[in-house]
């Protein structure tokens, strides 16, 4: 999997024990919950479109940040 953007955020990363793994899991229906957009707060991201491992790790997104 590619480098996702900067903004995706999970309550992963604010456990210390899982961390390391947070982006590691394979994606599967259901598994967007779990992140959201650190721009908007929401599971959207400024595009209006989904927030999740899977559509935050496309370069070509506009809102994507390396």
């Amino acid at each position: 999997m590619s480098q996702q953007c900067f903004y995706l955020e999970t309550k992963k990363l604010h456990v210390p024990a899982l961390r390391e793994h947070a982006f590691t899991e394979k994606p599967d229906t259901g598994w967007e919950g779990h992140f959201w957009c650190c721009l908007t707060g929401a599971e959207f991201g400024p595009d209006d479109q989904v927030v999740n491992l899977i559509e935050c790790s496309n370069c070509e997104r506009g809102c994507f940040k390396e």
